[in-house]
C-alpha cells in the first residue's frame, strides 16, 4: 500500500520540481536582464569625437525684450543657420531664468497650435545646468522626439556664442532590450545547465557509492 502511494506521488513530485525550476529560471533570467539593461543603457553615453551627431541637442536663447529670453532646442546640424539668422543669440542660460525656462520647455510637444514646429517636434524636453559660472556652463539637454521613446541626451560646454559637445546618448531602446533579452537568456541557460549537470553528477556519484556499499560481501 505504501509502495503504491509512493509511486502515485512520484509523478506529482516531478511536476512540482519542474514548475519550481521553471519559476527559478524565469526569476534569474529577469534579474540578469535587469542588470544587463542598466549596464547597456549606461554604456550608450559616448564621448563626442571629431564628428558630432546631427541630432545632438543644444539649447539656445534669443532675447525677447528686457532681460527675458526665448528658449530653442536645436540639433547641432541646425545651429549654423540659426546663429546666422539670430546674431543676438546666446548659449548661456541666466541663473535667474532657469526655472521659468525649464517649465516652458517641459510643455513643448503638447497639442498646442501656437507652438512653432521646431519646438512642437519634441516631447517635454528638459535641460540641466551642471555649474554656474559667468563665462561658461556645463549643460545637459534631453530632447526626445515626440512619439519616440528613444532617448536623445547631449552634454556640452557652453559659452555665450559657442558650444563644445562633450557626450551624447542616443540609441534604439528596442534594439538594446532585444540584445539584453538574448544575452540574458543565453547566460541564464548556461548557468542552469551547469547547475543541473552538477546536481546530476553529484547524484550519480552518491548512487555509485551506495551501490559499492551494497556489493561488499557480508562477513559471518
Amino acid at each position: 500500500m505504501a509502495a503504491m502511494f509512493s509511486n502515485t506521488l512520484r509523478p506529482l513530485k516531478r511536476i512540482i520540481a519542474t514548475v519550481l525550476l521553471l519559476i527559478l529560471f524565469l526569476l534569474t533570467w529577469a534579474a540578469i536582464m535587469t542588470s544587463l539593461l542598466g549596464m547597456r543603457y549606461d554604456d550608450q553615453k559616448k564621448k563626442v569625437g571629431n564628428t558630432v551627431a546631427k541630432n545632438f541637442p543644444v539649447l539656445i536663447l534669443t532675447p525677447t525684450g528686457g532681460d527675458a529670453h526665448k528658449p530653442w532646442i536645436l540639433y547641432y546640424s541646425e545651429l549654423a543657420q540659426f546663429k546666422h539668422d539670430h546674431p543676438e543669440h546666446s548659449f548661456l542660460i541666466p541663473e535667474n531664468e532657469q526655472s521659468d525656462l525649464s517649465q516652458e520647455v517641459s510643455r513643448w510637444g503638447r497639442d498646442d497650435a501656437n507652438q512653432p514646429a521646431v519646438q512642437a517636434r519634441f516631447q517635454g524636453p528638459a535641460f540641466h545646468v551642471e555649474n554656474q559660472k559667468p563665462e561658461y556652463q556645463l549643460i545637459q539637454v534631453d530632447a526626445r522626439v515626440k512619439g519616440d521613446k528613444d532617448p536623445n541626451v547631449g552634454w556640452y560646454e557652453a559659452t555665450a556664442k559657442g558650444v563644445t559637445p562633450l557626450c551624447h546618448q542616443s540609441y534604439n531602446r528596442n534594439a538594446v532590450a532585444i540584445e539584453a533579452l538574448i544575452i540574458g537568456f543565453l547566460a541564464n541557460s548556461t548557468f542552469w545547465c551547469i547547475v543541473i549537470y552538477a546536481n546530476l553528477a553529484g547524484r550519480k556519484r552518491r548512487q555509485a557509492k551506495l551501490a559499492k556499499k551494497e556489493e561488499r560481501p557480508r562477513t559471518a
